[in-house]
């Protein structure tokens, strides 16, 4: 799915706008000084949720070739043939969740990639800035690798 640039603005400025219908802070606290457990997502929630979905989005215009390129930089470990091949098969996403389950992608590499990704031609300037702006509020566009404390099932099979 190709994304277009006035797509990602208008994601970017859906993020931004407040719904003039919703309630404000203190008529949430009015109405329900107490949360129950079928609580509506906070705005910061959907906010997150959100900014996630864009960065999906965004990653999803990386073409195969680039995120070849991208894989050749961040690691020695392969020829370009195997990333080739390996990027045919799989998602920006889960090549970078993968290599990481691998410990063949640090954090500063995985830095490296997300550099790479803000800086896609492709890209306006005001949507970088919004990302920008989400990553400064919520953390990195690539989340950092962490230690593998349980099993993971990956098709029946257990992985350590």
């Amino acid at each position: 799915m190709e994304l277009s640039d006035t797509t990602c603005v208008e994601l970017c400025s859906a993020l931004t706008t407040r719904d003039p219908d919703a309630p404000t802070a203190d008529e949430r606290e009015q109405q329900d000084p107490a949360p129950t457990m079928n609580a509506v997502p906070s705005r910061v929630e959907r906010q997150k949720r959100d900014y996630q979905s864009l960065l999906a989005l965004l990653a999803r215009r990386i073409t195969q070739r680039q995120l070849a390129q991208m894989m050749l930089l961040s690691t020695q470990f392969h020829t370009q043939s195997e990333w080739e091949a390996l990027a045919q098969d799989t998602t920006f996403d889960k090549l970078v969740a993968s290599l990481q389950d691998k410990e063949l992608l640090s954090e500063q590499k995985t830095n490296v990639l997300k550099n790479m990704l803000i800086q896609i031609d492709s890209v306006k300037p005001d949507v970088l800035t919004k990302i920008r702006e989400y990553e400064a509020r919520y953390g990195n566009l690539v989340q950092t690798s962490q230690p593998i404390t349980k099993p993971v099932l990956y098709h029946g099979r257990s992985w350590y």
